[in-house]
């Protein structure tokens, strides 16, 4: 008997990780942009709820906000994510430590600050 509770048991857990959706949506902001959602985004009220792409920072916004929320394919998601577009520029060499700018505190190569003109 306890066989059978650990093996649907076992299959519960299976089957609701398998129905999880990873599916990543698009959420249209008002006026202009758009916000990407790990998870099908909650209504609560006013609002929506949901894990925000990449972090998985849980995210409030009002509904007031949102003009339009569509699935998008994870590909897409990944566009958007600005780590996956960082390029590393090598370490670049200090070459010379003189500032650009007037030189002698304005003074020309030939006077100095005691010689009046």
């Amino acid at each position: 008997m306890s066989i059978r509770i650990g093996a649907a048991a076992i299959l519960l857990a299976w089957s609701s990780a398998l129905c999880a959706d990873d599916t990543p949506y698009q959420l249209e902001l008002v006026p202009a942009g758009s916000v990407i959602s790990t998870d099908a985004p909650a209504s609560r009220g006013n609002t929506y709820l949901f894990h925000r792409y990449p972090a998985g920072t849980f995210v409030s916004i009002r509904k007031a906000e949102v003009s339009q929320i569509h699935r998008i394919s994870p590909r897409a998601a990944d566009a958007t994510n600005p780590a996956k577009r960082i390029i590393a520029i090598d370490a670049v060499a200090l070459e010379s430590t003189t500032q650009a700018g007037p030189t002698r505190l304005g003074f020309s190569a030939g006077r100095s600050a005691a010689q009046p003109e």
